[in-house]
């Protein structure tokens, strides 16, 4: 049987970590007094994947035509 060696949960007061469903379960779950504060690396890759999003909808695509005729 594995020994807690960790200390009291209730002692964490909070969490730095990735801000996925799972993470924010698992600390709800067994850390019932820490506050979680985002992991800044995971905040920036969010925003950053959300912006390219946009603007990929908001672009203009220019098209280039292709030249005509044979070779000369």
């Amino acid at each position: 049987m594995a020994r807690n060696t960790l200390g009291d949960p209730a002692n964490v007061v909070e969490v730095v970590c990735d801000m996925s469903q799972a993470f924010l379960g698992g600390v709800a779950d067994n850390l019932s007094n820490a506050e979680v504060t985002g992991d800044g690396f995971h905040i920036v890759q969010t925003f950053t994947k959300v912006l390219d999003e946009v603007r990929k909808k908001s672009a203009v695509r220019k098209v280039t035509p292709k030249p005509s005729g044979g070779r000369s």
